[in-house]
């Protein structure tokens, strides 16, 4: 029997870069090991270039000028006003339902107000991304889960509450997440891919 995978169109989550501070070399390695759609700012093109990572497209201000350092088979599109809005509403219309976000904490508000997509944001060395109440996970023991914005409506299981933002797993499995008040929730974790 053949270990060999079929990869079609979209199949993996794109990978939209507004900067790289947040994520070291080899977790952005393993984003890049199956060759998704790389999406990037122009602002990261230099040291996206310089890491040899394969662009297929490059966002640039309307009103700027086009990168010139380009790789073949690289496209240019110009956003308006935001790029991440843009880059994601372009990613969406070509049918990439899932992006990993490579960027900065700054970015969780926007994160909190995206409902068309799927969208996992790396900053700070951590992975970010939306759960709705009663979302489960299996972690090892220790292992922590931040709430960017405290919660008070709250209710989990497999979770000990070390302050109002951090949780800590109790034990290897399972951890449960209840939450009233709102649709969905911010979790992030220790990023390990």
């Amino acid at each position: 029997m053949s270990s060999h995978h079929i990869i079609r169109e979209n199949q993996e989550p794109a990978l939209l870069i507004e900067n790289l501070s947040g994520i070291d070399t080899e977790s952005l390695g393993q984003l890049l090991e199956w060759s998704p759609r790389v999406v990037v700012k122009d602002t990261v093109l230099r040291e996206i270039l310089t890491l040899e990572i394969h662009v297929d497209l490059v966002f640039y201000p309307a009103n700027d000028m086009p990168v010139r350092d380009l790789q073949a088979g690289s496209m240019l599109k110009p956003y308006s006003e935001d790029f991440i809005t843009e880059a994601l509403s372009y990613l969406k219309t070509i049918g990439t339902n899932e992006v990993h976000l490579i960027g900065s904490l700054n970015l969780l508000n926007q994160l909190n107000e995206i409902n068309h997509t799927l969208v996992t944001l790396f900053a700070e060395h951590k992975k970010f991304y939306k759960v709705s109440s009663g979302f489960s996970k299996w972690l090892p023991k220790n292992e922590e889960i931040h709430l960017p914005v405290p919660e008070t409506s709250i209710q989990t299981t497999g979770l000990i509450r070390m302050s109002d933002t951090l949780y800590k797993t109790c034990e290897d499995g399972l951890f449960h997440i209840y939450f009233e008040n709102r649709n969905t929730l911010i979790l992030g974790e220790n990023n390990s891919c």
